[in-house]
């Protein structure tokens, strides 16, 4: 017996310091990012407040990729928990800077990030890089009376009582007094461009129809009107009026088509600097700020001519963004962006050789299968932050989503076009009907209350739901591999699977 366990425990030794992949190091700084911040905000335990833990960290993960065996691992993984446990304790200070002011009156001051979202009732906005005779950090809510003056990117100082904090904020303010609005100069450029430019829109579209078209090119959703807003939640079309990858794939192929014949490298700097102005003119939302990098990371890799693949991208992308800012792993916008990320990237491909084998789908299967592969994982988050689900979504999605890119290309021309008015005119006669199309199939979806799932929100216990969907996922991905291998083997020649042969894969 001893002489088994001894050959037992230098097995488990030699394992150990096996050599691997130095790549495989950094995928596991990013795990104990992930990690690190769900324990950190979920424990509200904060142990490494010094700089100097964060140094240590970084030696760590450089050494484990000058040493690069399994061991080292742990290393890594630990380098990236204490790494983020550092970055949310500035967050959490901030949160409990608020906790301990509830009920009192404060002035503060903060920089709105986002377009207030203004209805004839209520104007609503967030604040950040906050000042009240000190640097604050995190998010405040703010609702106050309407007010059409403010917009994003203006600092503005306020007076209010604090009130608890709910979700990414660490406070709200409910009708605050307006103290002063400062706006730099030149101020938002990207903001007065954007909005230069909404305003050729609405010269050849209505109100309603230039409020749709504008959220599917710049993500206005503020813009939309209060019934539409509704409806596109009642029936999971919300996605659809936030500006995200989508948007930018369009952008990045068009810039790689055009200006990729001239040089390669142009190609690249042109597609990096039209996401970088894109991002700017948007705003710097959690969901664009997922978008924005996936693109340059996908962009950078197009550049050497390799691929990523996709668990790796996402949890690049996971750990960067979560840097930036630890509460968005609870950010409505962040969750469901990643969600319809991983479904459409890894599922996705996943259901198209399970369902097609090595086939290409028609448009109208491809759709359905982004769409199955996107609402599968997105539903449990949907259900929690909003208790409802339609059961016709998918349909409304299927007769909507072929034409968004459309839309979007009409939607530009008619305002892009606004010096040659005969041209402009054109093109929005030609957005008017195909938008008023959307709203009629919004508006019908919206009204279908019999097949609206409604349920408790805030309810945890529907992320139960995840453990019947990511065994189906597995099952699926385990079928669709062999299904590879099978054809690998019938036609070797045609047959490259999930990743084509001649890239190597990151």
């Amino acid at each position: 017996m001893s002489m088994l366990a001894n050959n037992s425990r230098l097995a488990y030794t030699k394992n150990m310091l096996t050599k691997i992949h130095p790549s495989y190091s950094l995928v596991f700084f990013l795990i104990g990012i992930l990690a690190g911040c769900v324990f950190t905000l979920a424990t509200r335990q904060v142990f490494f407040t010094s700089i100097i833990w964060v140094i240590l960290a970084v030696i760590s993960l450089m050494i484990t990729f000058f040493q690069p065996i399994r061991l080292m691992l742990i290393l890594s993984f630990l380098a990236g928990a204490i790494t983020i446990n550092y970055r949310a304790s500035f967050d959490l200070a901030g949160q409990d800077y608020f906790k301990n002011l509830t009920g009192e009156t404060v002035t503060i001051t903060g920089t709105i990030t986002e377009d207030p979202d203004a209805s004839e009732s209520k104007t609503s906005l967030r604040l950040t890089n906050l000042n009240a005779g000190q640097d604050i950090p995190g998010t405040i809510y703010i609702q106050m009376s309407p007010n059409k003056e403010i917009q994003r990117s203006d600092r503005l100082t306020i007076k209010g009582k604090i009130s608890e904090g709910f979700g990414t904020f660490a406070a709200t303010f409910y009708r605050p007094t307006i103290k002063n609005i400062e706006r730099p100069e030149p101020g938002d450029v990207f903001l007065k461009v954007r909005n230069w430019f909404a305003e050729n829109t609405k010269e050849y579209l209505s109100d309603e129809e230039s409020a749709l078209g504008l959220g599917y090119l710049l993500g206005m959703r503020s813009s939309l009107p209060p019934g539409l807003d509704e409806k596109l939640r009642i029936v999971g079309l919300t996605h659809i009026i936030v500006a995200s990858g989508a948007n930018l794939s369009i952008l990045i192929g068009f810039s790689r088509k055009f200006f990729g014949k001239i040089s390669r490298f142009t190609g690249l700097f042109i597609s990096i600097f039209l996401v970088a102005g894109y991002v700017s003119i948007v705003g710097l939302a959690p969901s664009m700020a997922r978008a924005g990098l996936v693109s340059i990371l996908s962009l950078l890799a197009w550049y050497v001519g390799r691929e990523f693949k996709p668990w790796r991208i996402l949890l690049i992308v996971a750990g960067t963004t979560l840097l930036i800012s630890p509460t968005y792993i609870i950010d409505l916008g962040w969750l469901l962006s990643f969600a319809s990320f991983a479904g459409i990237l890894i599922l996705g491909p996943t259901l198209t050789t399970f369902f097609y084998g090595n086939k290409k789908p028609n448009i109208l299967g491809a759709t359905i299968l982004e769409t199955l592969s996107a609402s599968l994982l997105c539903t449990p988050i949907i259900l929690y932050f909003f208790g409802s689900l339609s059961l016709i979504s998918l349909a409304a999605n299927l007769l909507i989503l072929p034409t968004i890119s459309l839309a979007m290309t009409l939607t530009f021309a008619t305002g892009a076009l606004f010096f040659l008015p005969p041209l402009a005119q054109i093109f929005g006669w030609l957005s008017h009907l195909l938008l008023d199309y959307h709203l009629a199939v919004i508006n019908f979806f919206g009204e279908q209350n019999l097949f609206l799932i409604q349920i408790p929100a805030n309810d945890a216990k529907v992320f139960l739901l995840y453990l019947f969907i990511l065994p189906l996922i597995y099952v699926t991905i385990v079928k669709s591999r062999k299904k590879i291998k099978l054809g690998r083997k019938l036609c070797p020649d045609t047959v490259n699977g999930l990743l084509p042969s001649a890239k190597r894969p990151l």
